[in-house]
């Protein structure tokens, strides 16, 4: 009887682990990001419910008229916290975007729709 209850635990835990991880999709949350600025900048993901925002989901960087698909794990929030770092000062500036987003930075702002 053990071996069917630990065997039968086994099969419901990894039915468990992959579906919370595919919650938001299979690849989680995507943004198409456009660097229309004329210096090349670096864009941080974060995953949708990480409240610190201290560790990067992912480190992009985005040349001037460059196109990137950027990603995090939305975590059933469908969104990502989005940091670009940019100007001579490393300036950083936070934004809340959700997924599918079609995104310009301007070199001073991100306009999202």
């Amino acid at each position: 009887m053990k071996k069917k209850s630990i065997i039968a635990a086994v099969a419901l835990v990894s039915f468990i682990i992959p579906s919370a991880a595919l919650a938001d999709g299979n690849h989680g949350v995507k943004i198409k990001f456009k660097n229309t600025s004329d210096t090349k900048v670096e864009v941080d993901t974060y995953n949708g419910k990480d409240a610190l925002d201290t560790i990067p989901h992912k480190v992009y960087g985005v040349k001037p008229d460059q196109t990137k698909t950027i990603k995090c794990h939305g975590e059933g929030s469908n969104k990502c916290t989005v940091r670009v770092v940019h100007g001579e000062d490393n300036e950083k500036s936070w934004y809340t975007v959700k997924s599918k987003a079609e995104c310009e930075w301007d070199g001073t702002d991100l306009a999202c729709d």
